[in-house]
């Protein structure tokens, strides 16, 4: 489940308090949650800091994320200045493992969804969920990059197509 719900510390404008409540339902039947990290924020009931988190405070926003019924946590946006920080986390081991790429200091819409459809395309590939979300992560941040390069505009997005024949060697 991607609860795609919120970004940069908000609710998107069409979520209520109410369907936060549902998607915590919803994560809980899920076998893999993928929020980032303001969604995970909302699932929590805890308030969101751009402040950067130690690993002590990730294992456990995750640990409590598993407690919800997921079995893993993937979570994207994890806060850092100078990186794309996500973590990986296998509830019923308690093993954590975080990625980062060097962050493109840009605002572009639509990286979660991209992030998730590489990322569950690869799970069913039978990728393990630390290597699909590394790829997710190459790839989206990849995608960025060459929009930034080619388009040279993020006003319609994110031109994943540039990209994509990374993705044929899975």
């Amino acid at each position: 489940v991607d609860p795609a719900m919120a970004d940069d510390g908000r609710l998107y404008s069409i979520y209520t308090p109410d369907m936060v409540v549902a998607m915590r339902q919803l994560v809980s039947k899920a076998h893999i949650v993928k929020p980032n990290y303001t969604e995970a924020c909302f699932l929590l009931d805890i308030p969101f800091s751009t402040d950067p988190i130690s690993e002590d405070e990730l294992r456990e926003r995750c640990k409590q994320l598993h407690h919800m019924g997921p079995e893993m946590v993937i979570m994207t946006s994890v806060p850092s200045k100078t990186h794309a920080v996500i973590a990986v986390y296998d509830g019923p081991t308690n093993f954590l493992k975080t990625y980062s790429i060097p962050l493109v200091p840009v605002k572009a819409t639509g990286t979660g969804d991209i992030f998730t459809a590489v990322l569950s395309g690869a799970v069913m590939k039978g990728y393990s969920p630390y290597d699909a979300a590394e790829l997710a992560m190459n790839f989206t941040t990849n995608a960025i990059q060459a929009t930034l390069d080619t388009v040279q505009s993020l006003k319609h997005g994110v031109a994943f197509e540039l990209v994509l024949p990374e993705l044929t060697q899975l």
